[in-house]
């Protein structure tokens, strides 16, 4: 969890960076599940590893409203990351 604190603190925009962390920790926890059977454990461990990128980026979207509605009430914060909302409902990259 401190990994993805730490990615997510530093305001990377890729979406494959971002998803690293928590990918990484279901590959861990799928490996574990099969961890007597070598050829389980490498398919588990990439299944987990998928599906920690797809829970990570449904959850990114569905906060996605709710992370405009905080940056349009810090226009100048959100700004310098390169996006003007610009008094529309979807922000527009400058």
């Amino acid at each position: 969890m401190a990994f993805q604190r730490e990615i997510e603190d530093m305001n990377i925009r890729s979406v494959d960076a971002a998803a690293e962390p928590t990918a990484r920790m279901m590959k861990a926890v799928f490996r574990g599940v099969c961890r007597y059977d070598p050829d389980d454990r490498e398919m588990m461990g990439e299944f987990g590893y998928l599906l920690g990128r797809f829970v990570y980026i449904c959850d990114a979207l569905d906060d996605l409203k709710d992370d405009f509605k905080k940056a349009r009430l810090q226009p100048a914060g959100h700004q310098k990351h390169g996006y003007d909302h610009g008094g529309g409902d979807h922000p527009r990259k400058l």
